[in-house]
């Protein structure tokens, strides 16, 4: 039997206040090549981690949203899986919605942003072809994101970059240019401001005290992932799945029970560890950054098993 007696709340937006007026609203999506740190971006915009963040490339799936609220302005953040071509996509066995993602994110966006990895030295001077696809045909407002630039080690090579990419998106010119670090946040706050001031009169789509369109349950698994992708290598941490066992509030305590199912029985004793230390190690990461995002303490319990189904 599955106990959700506290997971099937909505994340962070208990409290209901009445938005000030009027509302201005813009939604913006956050595309780019795999690992381009787009997840980070959203997190430092949104001031905290709604969306998984690995070193590891396709680690976000699934389209998810960030927002941030500041007076009367909201602006909604869609993170989108890297993008990739349908080639690649089919030699990876992505799902369909795993490759169109980024497309379809730019249905409802009224704005978008491309993000370059600059640290790259084999995509950075180089427009996806993909990208260069998706910018012209859905001709929306673009700017560039030049992420990582706290790894470069001189200006002159910055500027190569973006003079690089500028020039091969003549035919859907670029509105703005912002160099940052996604990381640390240099550079964040001018992206932000901009974000802010390109909002358009229209009600909002969430509450003032929502961060993310996912539920506690979502955010939950979000954390869990992240750490196994910390932790493991190669396929096991794509391949895992979780379940929710029980999550319900003891004492104060939430009390949360996953349960992660590995593809392969050889995969069980590498995700346990030695004497169990590397699962104990996903867990207390796991819970630390729970407590961290709940605000209350919580007590995590990981089992791992084997299926083939």
């Amino acid at each position: 039997m599955i106990i959700r007696r506290f997971c099937s709340r909505a994340i962070l937006s208990d409290l209901t206040v009445p938005p000030p007026n009027p509302q201005r609203l813009l939604r913006a999506a956050v595309l780019g090549l795999p690992n381009a740190g787009k997840s980070t971006l959203v997190n430092q915009l949104v001031g905290r981690n709604v969306a998984g963040v690995s070193p590891k490339p396709h680690t976000t799936r699934s389209q998810a949203l960030g927002v941030f609220t500041e007076g009367d302005h909201q602006v909604v953040l869609i993170d989108t899986p890297g993008v990739v071509s349908l080639q690649y996509g089919r030699k990876m066995k992505f799902s369909k919605p795993f490759v169109t993602g980024p497309k379809r994110s730019t249905d409802e966006a009224d704005l978008m942003l491309v993000m370059i990895d600059a640290s790259d030295r084999y995509t950075r001077f180089k427009l996806n072809e993909q990208l260069l696809k998706i910018m012209k045909e859905v001709n929306l407002p673009t700017s560039l994101v030049i992420n990582k630039v706290d790894l470069l080690g001189y200006k002159q090579l910055l500027l190569k970059i973006v003079d690089s990419i500028n020039s091969q998106s003549t035919a859907h010119p670029f509105n703005e240019v912002f160099m940052i670090s996604a990381l640390t946040g240099d550079g964040v706050d001018k992206l932000k401001d901009y974000l802010l001031d390109n909002t358009k009169p229209c009600d909002w789509l969430y509450d003032v005290h929502t961060y993310s369109n996912q539920s506690l349950e979502d955010q939950l698994a979000e954390v869990v992932r992240e750490k196994l992708f910390k932790h493991l290598h190669k396929e096991i941490p794509y391949s895992i799945k979780q379940r929710l066992v029980i999550c319900e509030e003891r004492d104060d305590v939430l009390y949360i029970h996953k349960k992660l199912t590995c593809t392969k029985s050889s995969q069980v004793s590498i995700v346990v560890g030695s004497g169990g230390k590397t699962v104990k190690a996903i867990a207390d990461e796991a819970q630390s950054h729970m407590e961290s995002l709940l605000s209350r303490p919580v007590q995590l319990i990981l089992s791992v098993n084997h299926s083939n189904k």
